[in-house]
């Protein structure tokens, strides 16, 4: 399954789109493009200009898209609050920025992230957006039908996307550099703690001391933010600062740095298209924020919140009905292994059912015909059993005689009895133990009990092919007083 995103930068002198396409296993880059402009005014026609050259290339109607912009066009702040809960943050949210912003906060989007939680209080890092600039990118794009799911700041792009890439452990400080303006962030664990814009001056040499300055001032502010030293395992520039610029700064910082191009990542399997054999910054911006959006990697975000689960929807409408295939698939057949279990079920109930009836006949012929057999089994049990013989209260019934015979043969002793014969007031047994000595015990047993008026062992014979005794036994049932 590929999703398609359209990527787009907005830089300070150029628009840049990118076209990728998701995998599972890699992202594909089909199409992209770059237009320059001279001036901001400019920007909506060079927007314009740029997504009817990748129109030419690729259908983008009604195409997902996120878009990242730089960063002059934006405001940061790091705010404490003691509130945790995000909807609780969005109440009080616009009374704190209300005397730190230059434009009134109704003309502004705002979206935060919870950065960390110590002691009871939240710090905050906040980030905010002309709506007018937002409405006229919107406008913009509406010809192409672009379905944008997400707007952010090309510094938080090019961070999440590279550090996403190249590990999420690390800690590092993420410069991207658009013309003479350097923004900064320190970013680890995929959370960015804080961001810094500025503008540096066009001489190569102060360009670089007043980089490697503004680097140690953002240090040194978010030391005191955090009330912690941040370990950095490496600086990564976005732009293209000059060919000894990363060495010049590595040695003024003492850390490493190295610039980002991210069709280089080893993480990364992107096939490239002939189209294009290199990327530029802008480009690099367009790549990420498309990849982020498609890794569904959060952070800020200034799209309109209406409509959220509806988005979401939209978004994985196609995993979400291949999973709903799947769970009906499951449904199907766990009804249909209910169906057979029953059906089963219902066969073995109607051999019982049958059993009972062939019973029922064998024992009771006279009785038809046979409606519910086992009801009419007891029936004629309790009917049976009021004749003299199975009365419980005869003194030599033959129940009576079996009770007695039970009380006094104790589990311990190991007596089968496999036929009893009962004529009047005599009984027969016939039997087997597994030695002569349960034989003896359980005729005393017998004697014992006062049930009988005699008991006579008639034999018993070793069967040496089954290792048991085989015996039989006369018993003659004391007769009831008559009086």
């Amino acid at each position: 399954m590929n999703a398609k995103i359209v990527g787009i930068d907005i830089g300070h002198d150029c628009v840049s789109a990118a076209v990728i396409r998701m995998g599972f296993q890699k992202i594909q880059l089909d199409a992209h493009a770059s237009v320059a402009y001279s001036t901001k005014d400019d920007m909506p026609t060079g927007l314009t200009d740029c997504l009817n050259r990748l129109a030419e290339q690729t259908d983008i109607s009604g195409m997902p898209a996120a878009i990242s912009f730089s960063s002059d066009d934006l405001f940061y702040r790091n705010l404490f609050t003691p509130f945790h809960r995000r909807h609780e943050i969005e109440k009080i949210l616009p009374c704190e920025l209300e005397s730190l912003l230059p434009l009134p906060v109704d003309e502004l989007i705002t979206d935060f992230q919870i950065v960390e939680t110590q002691s009871g209080t939240s710090t905050l890092l906040s980030v905010s957006v002309s709506r007018m600039f937002i409405d006229t990118i919107h406008a913009a794009c509406k010809p192409h039908r672009l379905n944008i799911r997400r707007f952010m700041p090309g510094i938080c792009a090019i961070a999440l996307c590279h550090s996403h890439l190249s590990g999420p452990v690390t800690t590092s400080l993420m410069l991207d550099m658009d013309k003479h303006f350097l923004s900064c962030c320190i970013i680890s664990g995929l959370r960015i703690y804080l961001i810094r814009k500025m503008t540096l001056n066009a001489n190569a040499l102060s360009f670089m001391d007043e980089a490697g300055l503004e680097i140690q001032r953002t240090l040194l502010m978010a030391e005191q933010t955090f009330g912690r030293a941040f370990s950095l395992d490496g600086i990564y520039i976005n732009g293209d600062p000059g060919s000894t610029f990363c060495s010049s700064l590595s040695h003024i910082l003492g850390i490493p740095v190295h610039p980002v191009d991210l069709l280089d990542n080893r993480n990364w399997a992107l096939n490239m298209s002939p189209m294009s054999n290199q990327t530029t910054p802008a480009m690099n911006r367009a790549l990420a924020s498309a990849v982020v959006m498609g890794k569904a990697v959060s952070g800020i975000n200034f799209r309109d919140k209406t409509g959220f689960y509806w988005n979401i929807w939209h978004d994985y409408r196609s995993r979400w009905i291949e999973l709903g295939v799947y769970a009906a698939i499951a449904l199907i057949l766990a009804i249909t292994s209910v169906s057979i279990d029953l059906i089963f079920r219902k066969k073995q109930l109607h051999s019982l059912d049958q059993q009972v009836s062939r019973m029922f006949y064998s024992v009771f012929p006279k009785d038809t015909p046979m409606v519910d057999p086992i009801h009419q089994v007891r029936l004629k049990i309790e009917e049976t059993a009021k004749n003299e013989w199975l009365q419980h209260d005869s003194q030599h019934g033959l129940l009576f005689i079996l009770k007695r015979i039970s009380e006094n043969t104790p589990i311990r002793l190991n007596v089968t009895i496999f036929r009893l014969t009962f004529d009047e007031n005599r009984i027969q047994l016939i039997g087997f133990t597994p030695d002569f000595e349960t034989v003896y015990e359980f005729k005393r047993r017998l004697e014992d009990s006062g049930a009988f008026e005699s008991t006579t062992l008639l034999s018993s014979t070793q069967n040496k092919s089954e290792d048991r005794i085989n015996f039989s036994m006369e018993l003659k049932a004391r007769m009831a007083d008559k009086n």
